[in-house]
């Protein structure tokens, strides 16, 4: 049988077209490898080119982080110098945070402008090339810009008393007297709208120019610097006019320069602060821990403190409206892990903490007794009745301090820091009066992204 081939073909034609079809597909087949190759630099360029892009980005976070970081400290600066700042020193401020996040400080382009109180913040870069260099590409110019914004006022005070030197007895008749020794730190602003008595010294520092007093009434200036004091006395305040309390608890208008409202609401909670509110029955999360009783003469319940109270996580806060606290004489080394608001604060415990939750009051006194928070002065402790970070508001009242070992913010009618009649043994040591509560938010950073 003879082979098969198409119509019309002569024989031998076949074998002509087989080597033409093989002929032409060893032909092409260096084309393949050709697009491969191709393909693969590119693939590898555009790879390149992304890690490096990667790496700009995070160029430009970090520059980011310094400018805002500049931008800030600058403004704090201004806001905290309360006018008296320069620019070339607010200048300085934003180049150091500059450099102390990696960046050239003085290759940063620092705008301070006082009349729209801002700082501008410019940090430039150069972006690191791995592969893009390769591929013709330079290093890239690379930057970042914040904007903060600042407002001014007071300094954040650590003792303020309201009451002045004038005849009006419902302003009472005002005074700080300032008895402290041992290392005791005046960290903020002390400003009394009556006199200003006292003497502080050995290792006692208070910033310059932050202290006060009521220029009106015929108040006056007795406060003296004692050995190794850290700065003078203290001086008059200008005009006739005296001070608000810098931050008033008790009215419902209280608002902290952040917005936040700093208004005490003796009400239960969840609408007011109060966690408990005195009356014939204590809840169990309470009981062994406090008692209450019904005092006809107050026409109030009072409650008495036997135990600690609360917890870092679950702070409480006690009040008895118009009635008394007392923490008993009995309940020693105990804490309170909340706060207290009464018509009146007896302190019999030999060892009582409070530590009130963050920008919040520690103690709340709403009558016009005296709180005594001075060892040697009445109070039955010894020198541990400590306040951590806790705020004081008397507004109708007295508050004594003495002893040892404290930190808090302190605002009352009159203030009492150690006391002179008693001796040098009744000075406050190792006190520190912190100006940095609620007031302290002096500056307000819009950080912009340029």
């Amino acid at each position: 049988m003879g082979s098969l081939r198409p119509p019309g073909l002569l024989p031998g034609e076949t074998i002509l077209v087989r080597k033409r079809i093989t002929a032409t597909i060893r032909h092409e087949s260096g084309q393949s490898l050709v697009v491969l190759v191709f393909a693969l630099v590119v693939i590898l360029g555009v790879s390149a080119l992304a890690i490096d892009v990667s790496g700009w980005f995070v160029t430009r976070h970090h520059a980011q982080v310094a400018a805002d970081a500049a931008a800030l400290a600058a403004a704090n600066y201004m806001a905290v110098s309360e006018g008296t700042g320069t620019t070339a020193t607010a200048t300085s401020y934003a180049q150091q945070y500059v450099s102390r996040n990696g960046f050239d400080g003085s290759n940063a382009t620092v705008n301070v402008n006082t009349t729209a109180a801002t700082v501008t913040v410019t940090v430039p870069a150069k972006g690191s090339i791995f592969f893009a260099h390769a591929l013709g590409f330079g290093p890239p110019n690379i930057s970042a810009t914040a904007v903060a914004s600042w407002t001014t006022g007071h300094a954040p005070y650590a003792l303020f008393a309201y009451g002045t030197c004038l005849s009006d007895s419902s302003q009472g008749n005002g005074s700080i007297g300032i008895y402290v020794n041992g290392n005791t730190n005046l960290s903020g602003g002390v400003h009394s709208n009556g006199n200003m008595t006292g003497q502080y010294g050995n290792n006692t520092t208070a910033p310059p120019g932050t202290m006060s007093y009521g220029s009106s009434g015929g108040c006056s200036n007795t406060l003296t610097a004692g050995n190794s004091a850290g700065s003078g006395t203290a001086p008059a305040i200008g005009g006739s006019s005296n001070l608000n309390y810098p931050v008033p608890y008790n009215s419902s208008s209280c608002t902290l320069q952040n917005g936040t409202s700093c208004y005490f609401d003796p009400s239960q909670s969840p609408s007011g602060n109060c966690s408990y509110i005195a009356s014939s029955s204590v809840p169990s999360s309470l009981s062994g821990a406090i008692t209450t009783s019904y005092n006809s003469t107050e026409n109030a319940y009072d409650i008495t403190i036997n135990g600690s109270v609360g917890s870092s996580t679950s702070p409480v806060v006690l009040c008895a409206p118009g009635g008394t606290i007392t923490v008993a004489a009995t309940a020693n080394n105990v804490s309170l892990d909340g706060s207290l608001y009464a018509g009146s604060v007896v302190i019999q415990s030999n060892s009582f903490t409070v530590t009130p939750p963050a920008d919040q009051l520690g103690i709340y006194m709403t009558g016009t007794g005296t709180l005594n928070l001075d060892p040697s002065n009445g109070a039955k402790g010894s020198n541990n009745v400590t306040l951590n970070n806790a705020y004081v508001f008397a507004p109708n009242g007295t508050v004594e301090v003495g002893g040892n070992n404290g930190t808090g913010f302190i605002e009352a009618l009159n203030i009492s820091v150690g006391s002179a009649s008693n001796g040098k043994s009744s000075y406050a040591n190792n006190w520190t009066f912190a100006g940095t509560g609620p007031t302290d938010t002096l500056v307000f950073a819009d950080t912009l992204v340029g």
